[in-house]
């Protein structure tokens, strides 16, 4: 896995957390034109603040740090306990 980056997609990256080796956090499909999917498997998730915005994002990233989706926060704390509802990662593995 690549070094965590300091930004990602032009947002300070606040908090990451990163899946021990081997192991994904979830799958990601996305349906491609011809009706095919695609899998990515998701092993990074970072919390996202852009300067000029009170929201944050939880960036759900492959192992290359390419962001494959994002969702919308209000606060560092809330993106937190949403990674632990949807993702099963604890508060203690943030850093």
């Amino acid at each position: 896995m690549q070094e965590v980056p300091k930004e990602l997609d032009g947002g300070l990256v606040i908090k990451h957390t990163v899946s021990p080796e081997d192991q994904k956090l979830g799958m990601m499909f996305f349906e491609e034109n011809d009706g095919s999917t695609t899998e990515v498997t998701i092993t990074s998730l970072a919390i996202v603040h852009y300067e000029e915005e009170n929201d944050y994002y939880v960036f759900m990233c492959d192992q290359n740090w390419d962001v494959q989706d994002d969702y919308k926060v209000e606060s560092v704390d809330d993106g937190i306990a949403w990674a632990e509802k949807n993702f099963d990662v604890e508060e203690k593995q943030w850093i």
